[in-house]
């Protein structure tokens, strides 16, 4: 059996790390750890964050549990989705599950990693035909990702994650 290290040195993988919000930390009353993170996003921009903190998550739906470290961050995203999204013609069982109330504006506290992404997912999942999104079952409820149908496409902004690095003047010279 191979370590996640062992594996990362021979193929050169980087786990994608959790994060969650300071304010979470702050209403969950977790301890916080000084650390020294770098973050990669986009563009290859790279950001120092100074604090971690562990947190056992558990299920409410199964018997799912795990404890991870996270990066600490001010804010993860803005609102997730922008606006009120209207999914009641979507065709999803009112007695399914969600893992969250996806439709609705909402901010985002916890970002899982690769590791703990993976080990939540289940086999099953719903697909329907056109602009549809995925319904993926998890150790957490249904999630839902993907295509959506729009009305109007143009009168919904869409959001994008990136990171963005702004050092100042004095550290850049």
């Amino acid at each position: 059996m191979w370590t996640i290290n062992e594996v990362q040195r021979i193929v050169g993988l980087n786990i994608t790390r959790s994060f969650l919000t300071q304010r979470l930390v702050q209403q969950l009353h977790l301890r916080k750890f000084k650390a020294q993170l770098p973050v990669q996003g986009i563009n290859e921009a790279t950001k120092t964050i100074h604090y971690a903190a562990s947190l056992e998550i558990k299920s409410r739906f199964s018997n799912w549990e795990t404890k991870i470290d996270c990066a600490v961050l001010p804010k993860i995203t803005g609102m997730i989705p922008a606006t009120f999204i209207d999914s009641s013609d979507w065709g999803i069982s009112e007695g399914l599950m969600l893992a969250d109330n996806f439709n609705k504006p909402n901010s985002i506290d916890i970002l899982l990693g690769a590791d703990a992404f993976f080990e939540v997912l289940r086999h099953d999942k719903k697909t329907r035909p056109g602009n549809y999104p995925v319904l993926q079952d998890t150790d957490l409820g249904w999630i839902v990702s993907g295509k959506i149908p729009l009305a109007a496409p143009e009168e919904v902004p869409r959001k994008s994650f990136f990171i963005r690095n702004i050092d100042n003047l004095d550290q850049q010279l």
